[in-house]
């Protein structure tokens, strides 16, 4: 499914915490299934990208303030290579006071990471290739600027709805054909036609 709950005993008298995982969530991992409780949180903390770890410090750091958290970081799955992982979790409140209890879910978000990474690295190139460029979503109903000149950025701004976007374009710009091409993208009535077999349309 991609996605799988887990629970992590932190005992506080020096004893090996224990990250407790179903085998759905262990196979996600790349970890055996008959790997044990602390075998598993020795796996998950040695596999986490060292550049990722103070994420993990700052997420635990949240749920001992009493926080439902989140965090994202690369983890290197043993035979299977790296993966982004967004986990969310909280520490449950015990009057047990020898141990903390976090508790959460885990999704693996690897590939919604590489669609970002592909978009972020589209922009910028075409940051480098045209004067103007915004990212305008239209399921959303926003646009966002990626690079303007000063003249453009005064007219639209740097972000807000697309009906904004495109009564500013037209109420400023004198190209008549850039007018009618704002027109035409803004018209949700052929965006099912435009988008057919892509991610995005310019």
């Amino acid at each position: 499914t991609g996605s799988g709950l887990w629970v992590m005993v932190v005992p506080k008298n020096g004893e090996k915490p224990k990250l407790i995982l179903n085998n759905e969530v262990k196979r996600l991992m790349g970890i055996r299934v008959d790997a044990g409780d602390e075998e598993c949180y020795d796996i998950w903390v040695k596999n986490i990208n060292k550049s990722d770890k103070f994420k993990i410090e700052d997420w635990f750091k949240d749920m001992q303030r009493g926080r439902t958290a989140e965090v994202s970081y690369r983890f290197y799955r043993p035979r299977k290579g790296e993966a982004v992982f967004r986990d969310v979790g909280s520490m449950k409140m015990t009057e047990d006071s020898d141990k903390q209890i976090y508790r959460g879910y885990v999704q693996d978000v690897t590939f919604y990471h590489s669609q970002m990474e592909s978009y972020y690295a589209l922009t910028e190139s075409l940051s480098r290739l045209y004067q103007n460029v915004y990212v305008v979503n239209l399921k959303e109903n926003t646009f966002e600027q990626i690079r303007a000149g000063d003249e453009m950025e005064e007219y639209l701004g740097k972000k807000g709805t697309v009906p904004e976007f495109a009564q500013k374009y037209i109420d400023n710009v004198d190209d008549l054909n850039g007018k009618l091409r704002v027109s035409a993208f803004v018209d949700l009535s052929t965006l099912t036609n435009r988008l057919r077999g892509k991610d995005m349309i310019s």
